[in-house]
């Protein structure tokens, strides 16, 4: 398998194609729902798979957090966990409140989401994977149906390294 660099710093191109990769796919919610779906780790890892896919370069989340800051979406934390019988938030069984390093510590938060719908950074999870041969046949012509559209994103936006 071959590895890709990390980079800290995005050039010009890079960024440019992460902003409209965004603004065509990933669409303002309006609702700032809290969803593992839009927290900025998973999202990151989605964003960073297609692209990693696609124009052979990677993605950091600080890199993919400052994108959709730059295009204004909505951004909001969470410190810890929802506690119903107290009602309150707790630090998180899985270690402190606030996660140290990069994007976390700049927003001193232990969960960072973006005001996107859930759903559809899910379905673009599913192009950066091979369906099982069981898959319904929904689900087939849903991922063919995005694969094009990312195929065509990807002819629309030439990269050289």
């Amino acid at each position: 398998m071959k590895r890709f660099p990390i980079n800290t710093e995005l050039t010009e191109a890079q960024k440019n194609i992460i902003l409209t990769f965004i603004l065509k796919f990933l669409p303002k919610r309006g609702n700032k729902r809290k969803h593992s779906g839009n927290e900025l780790e998973y999202v990151a890892n989605v964003i960073d798979r297609i692209i990693k896919q696609q124009f052979g370069f990677s993605l950091t989340r600080k890199n993919v957090l400052k994108c959709f800051e730059e295009l204004q979406y909505d951004i909001f934390t969470r410190n810890g966990d929802w506690n119903s019988e107290e009602k309150k938030w707790v630090p998180s069984k899985k270690g402190d409140i606030v996660r140290m390093g990069d994007a976390f510590s700049d927003y001193n938060a232990a969960f960072i989401y973006i005001d996107i719908d859930a759903t559809i950074v899910r379905d673009l999870k599913l192009a950066t994977f091979t369906l099982p041969p069981n898959a319904s046949e929904e689900k087939r012509l849903d991922k063919t149906k995005l694969d094009e559209q990312i195929k065509l994103f990807k002819q629309s936006h030439p990269y050289r390294d």
